[in-house]
């Protein structure tokens, strides 16, 4: 990962951090992935793809 890269933006006065997640695999197979995210503050999806 790039160090330098900015993680977060500011929109209406707040700051949104924003993380990224690929998985890439190279075996033929289907998989199925479950990621949760915990914290002290709300979480939102955006852009979430669902096949």
């Amino acid at each position: 990962r790039d160090r330098g890269a900015r993680l977060y933006r500011i929109s209406n006065e707040q700051v949104q951090h924003v993380y990224t997640v690929k998985i890439h695999t190279m075996s033929h197979e289907a998989h199925e992935y479950d990621i949760q995210v915990s914290g002290e503050y709300p979480f939102r999806l955006h852009h979430y793809i669902e096949f």
